[in-house]
């Protein structure tokens, strides 16, 4: 994670709230800066992962999964684990108000969580489902550590740069070069396993010569997104007439907006 020396961005900024993308643009870019002062990267986070006037930004990932996974399984599992992550939001409130010789205490906790709810989400036998939920709790993770090694040093009186920064690039690591490459493909054939190709001909009597006509039919089938793609042409007898057209559109479905995964890789 790097910082852009003499540059700060986090003041008069506005916080993009609209979607959960939006959200996660705007506190990766947050972090790809030289954080001004203790504490707050964790305010500029408050506001757009828990805005006041709007859904929190875990509401908004169901709208953005929509056609891409199984929408209860994420649902289910926001249900189960909602006192962990309610408790984080409570810790990032707590370490954002508390007094400064308070604030060691705060911030070794959040780290504490999100190590916690890490192991919990990228272990899940559900975890194609909640790409998402983990780049997520993963930016709320790697800030923590970020936040540590800037100013480990003011707030526990101690000099472990060191050890900082190797847990920083471990976790890093741990996500960006082993878990979402990895948990992406997974998920990539997932998705292409229910979208389903079908191709046939069908031969219809007529009264003419020849006295029969071939046409050849293709259909391309979303399971999870309920998109159906149906082709059909006269004179053909090939079931592979539409198979190149069908293999395209079967890529499109299956590409979703990495754009978030991308800039996260750049921290």
């Amino acid at each position: 994670m790097n910082a852009v020396d003499g540059k700060s961005s986090l003041l008069g900024v506005d916080v993009i709230a609209s979607d959960w993308n939006n959200r996660i643009r705007s506190v990766v870019l947050q972090l790809t800066w030289k954080i001004p002062e203790v504490g707050a990267i964790a305010s500029f986070i408050i506001g757009s992962f828990w805005p006041q006037d709007k859904v929190d930004v875990f509401e908004a990932i169901k709208e953005e999964i929509r056609n891409l996974i199984r929408k209860e399984i994420l649902e289910y599992e926001l249900n189960v684990h909602k006192s962990e992550i309610d408790g984080l939001k409570m810790i990032l409130r707590r370490y954002q108000e508390a007094h400064h010789h308070e604030k060691g205490h705060f911030l070794t906790n959040w780290i504490t969580e999100a190590d916690k709810l890490s192991i919990i989400f990228r272990q899940s036998n559900n975890n194609i489902h909640l790409i998402h939920l983990d780049i997520t709790l993963a930016i709320l993770h790697l800030a923590a550590l970020r936040e540590r090694l800037d100013f480990g040093k003011e707030l526990y009186e101690e000099d472990n740069t060191e050890q900082w920064k190797d847990d920083l690039k471990d976790m890093y690591k741990i996500y960006v070069v082993d878990f979402f490459p990895n948990i992406f493909k997974q998920w990539r054939d997932w998705r292409a396993e229910n979208i389903v190709y079908q191709s046939w001909t069908e031969t219809h009597f007529i009264v003419i010569l020849p006295f029969f006509r071939i046409e050849s039919h293709a259909k391309l089938e979303d399971k999870i997104g309920g998109e159906i793609k149906s082709y059909s042409v006269d004179l053909s007898d090939s079931t592979t007439t539409f198979e190149g057209i069908c293999r395209d559109h079967k890529t499109r479905m299956c590409i979703t907006n990495t754009w978030h995964y991308k800039q996260f890789s750049k921290l």
